[in-house]
């Protein structure tokens, strides 16, 4: 073969390489998340309007992380404050910086989280802290069980699930103190 012919060769592969990666597709980052605790302090009011307060700690593999969805939620959960996600150390303290987020319901009974600073969360453990509000009575998580009070609330489904939680509810005074459901 000529040196001629060799070099067309090339040049004709080459370009067709040139060609093909014009329509080669982005790479897509992988992100992993994995909750690990959701501590969770549920305060409710004698109307039966509770306040959902979420502390979870989240490791986060891959990314970065720019929103996620916390399903099964109350329906009717209406965010309010603040919420925050802040890097924690390999000791586990908190780093100095919070990012903002931005919470939403969404129309399946689930939070959207997005991360507001334009970059979204990278690799490490973060603590996330949100509340929302939401009608108990409304919901039926309370009900009259002869002169007391039911409740029955039910954390976010989890799709990964959870390796440790920890729930608190701050109940109004009464004169008999709460006890777990079974107990006499």
């Amino acid at each position: 073969m000529s040196l001629l012919g060799r070099q067309a060769r090339f040049f004709l592969a080459l370009a067709t390489l040139a060609v093909l990666a014009c329509f080669a597709r982005p790479a897509h980052a992988w992100i992993e998340t994995t909750v690990l605790t959701d501590d969770v302090r549920v305060e409710v009011d004698r109307a039966g309007m509770g306040v959902v307060e979420h502390t979870m700690q989240m490791r986060i593999r891959g990314g970065p992380l720019r929103a996620l969805t916390l399903p099964g939620v109350d329906a009717d959960a209406a965010p309010e404050g603040e919420p925050t996600a802040s890097l924690l150390t390999k000791e586990g303290g908190q780093t100095e910086s919070t990012v903002p987020l931005t919470v939403t319901m969404q129309p399946d009974a689930g939070l959207r989280i997005e991360i507001n600073d334009g970059k979204g969360l990278g690799k490490g453990t973060y603590l996330i802290k949100l509340r929302y509000r939401t009608n108990l009575l409304g919901q039926g998580a309370l009900e009259r069980d002869g002169a007391a009070i039911r409740l029955r609330w039910l954390g976010p489904k989890l799709p990964n699930g959870l390796d440790a939680a920890k729930t608190v509810f701050v109940l109004p005074a009464a004169p008999t103190e709460p006890r777990a459901a079974g107990e006499r």
